[in-house]
């Protein structure tokens, strides 16, 4: 079986970690972007040449996974799919915003593999929720967690408007007040650093706890999930606190209890965090 993965823009260099798995279990897999991305990973997918460099590989392949960004142009979708099974891999804000949209563009797909809970449903295909590939291997921590308080909580978005980190800092400024705990925690928040997805691993490494995400909408759709760097900072072992509404639904799917601690409110926010610092050390 030979699988094919193509994207646009790969967005947090997912469909290269899904190639690099896929490979990792014997599929012979390949995968191919349209543009770079300017967070300088390790590695990443090969750039599409041409059209006709597209055309050929296309017909050398049984399954084509197309992972959702911007829409690919025709000649990266067959005509004929009597021997090419077609799959689409969703977790932008494209498919959140006009789902109806994007599905009419591959008319041919057999089954909707969706990132966060909240894409669920919006197919009249099979659906099945497939998370992001981690390279647990290469993202493992370097930090030495605190033997006792205070505890390093991190929150370091590099974009803070859609990290909701005006929730994330006024949740934080009240238990800076709180007298009981304001000595149990160094609070480090860094905004709007375009640094080189080596660089913000490594400052992400540089603590006990990591806050995510609070943004519960995204320009006034619902979103409430988390995203690739939730799932990389479990790979470095932080407590992650992050959006996760559909919480319950993860662990009936995959029959496992999450690592990512679940807040999606300010009032969950502040109670996960006083949890974790009235722990014994």
């Amino acid at each position: 079986m030979r699988v094919l993965l193509l994207t646009y823009d790969d967005f947090a260099n997912v469909a290269f970690e899904f190639t690099e798995a896929l490979k990792s279990v014997g599929v012979d897999a390949f995968g191919m972007k349209y543009r770079p991305h300017p967070f300088n990973y390790y590695d990443e997918l090969p750039i599409r040449e041409s059209t006709i460099e597209l055309a050929g590989l296309i017909r050398g392949f049984d399954h084509i996974i197309y992972l959702q960004s911007i829409l690919l142009d025709s000649s990266a979708i067959p005509k004929d799919c009597k021997y090419t099974k077609i799959f689409l891999f969703v977790g932008d804000h494209e498919y959140r915003k006009d789902h109806r949209r994007v599905l009419k563009h591959y008319p041919k797909i057999r089954k909707v593999f969706y990132q966060t809970g909240d894409l669920a449903g919006k197919s009249k295909l099979p659906e099945e929720w497939l998370l992001p590939a981690i390279n647990t291997d290469l993202i493992q921590t370097k930090w030495t967690p605190s033997a006792n308080f205070p505890l390093v909580i991190n929150h370091l978005p590099r974009d803070p408007g859609h990290k909701g980190s005006g929730i994330v800092n006024y949740v934080m400024y009240k238990l800076v007040q709180d007298k009981s705990l304001a000595h149990k925690f160094i609070y480090n928040y860094t905004e709007n650093q375009q640094k080189d997805w080596p660089d913000h691993i490594e400052r992400m490494d540089q603590c006990d706890v990591y806050i995510e995400s609070q943004a519960y909408t995204l320009s006034t759709k619902p979103l409430g999930e988390f995203g690739v760097t939730a799932l990389e900072c479990c790979s470095l072992s932080k407590a992650t606190i992050t959006c996760f509404n559909s919480h319950e639904k993860y662990e009936h799917v995959f029959k496992n209890t999450s690592p990512i601690i679940p807040a999606n409110s300010p009032e969950q926010l502040e109670h996960q965090l006083r949890t974790l610092l009235s722990l014994p050390i």
